[in-house]
């Protein structure tokens, strides 16, 4: 039986001589030797079968560990894509059967950011399809509130219902600041809450933005790195 790297596997550096991994879709967060953790690396982005010689060498509860936290696992990428797209039909069809009467919205103006953390898990998307130049337009946030809405969160009767998370990348970006000045404008419309993840770098050239009135940003998950 093959054993594949897992496709939602990311491996990153540590303060220690260990690599770090951190499985997207288990959520599981493990530290491993410099050597396995570059192996599974190697795997997961040529989506090949990790070779016989190198299962052989891991103990029999090391391959057993790897598998139940999902770092390694019998599918292929492809198969492994379409258990997590099962997953997620599952899990949004109970949602909507839940008749939830409120929603959360993760918007992400761009991926760009100012700073360049090692360990940040978005360096690959940045360095890939993802450009740094790709921007959130006015018209997409338009779009996004004026008719996504009711498909997104059919069961949410009231506007008010649904709160806004804004992400990145760093969201807080003097780029980034026609859409988020834009979301703004339909968040206090809609009377809707609004908080933000951000490295806290630049908020301070763009305070108008928070407060304590709805509609505004009035919570924020700050990093220090």
């Amino acid at each position: 039986m093959n054993l594949y790297s897992g496709n939602y596997l990311n491996v990153y550096t540590s303060h220690r001589r260990s690599r770090i991994l951190f499985n997207g879709f288990t959520g599981a967060i493990d530290e491993v030797s410099i050597d396995l953790g570059e192996c599974l690396k190697k795997y997961s982005q040529n989506g090949k079968p990790l070779p016989k010689k190198i299962l052989s060498s891991m103990s029999g509860n090391t391959v057993k560990f790897l598998k139940k936290r999902g770092h390694v696992t019998t599918l292929n990428h492809e198969n492994e894509i379409n258990k997590f797209s099962r997953y997620v039909e599952v899990l949004n069809r109970r949602i909507l059967e839940a008749q939830a009467k409120e929603g959360s919205l993760m918007l992400v103006p761009s991926y760009a950011c100012n700073l360049a953390c090692g360990y940040c898990y978005q360096n690959m998307l940045r360095d890939g399809k993802l450009s740094m130049k790709k921007v959130m337009t006015e018209k997409q946030v338009d779009f996004i509130f004026n008719n996504l809405l009711e498909q997104l969160f059919p069961k949410v009767k009231d506007k008010s219902n649904i709160s806004v998370l804004l992400y990145g990348g760093e969201p807080f970006l003097r780029n980034n600041l026609p859409a988020i000045n834009r979301i703004i404008a339909h968040t206090k419309k809609y009377q809707m809450k609004v908080s933000a993840i951000s490295n806290s770098t630049q908020i301070h050239t763009m305070l108008d933005l928070f407060g304590n009135e709805v509609g505004l940003v009035n919570s924020i998950q700050a990093s220090f790195d």
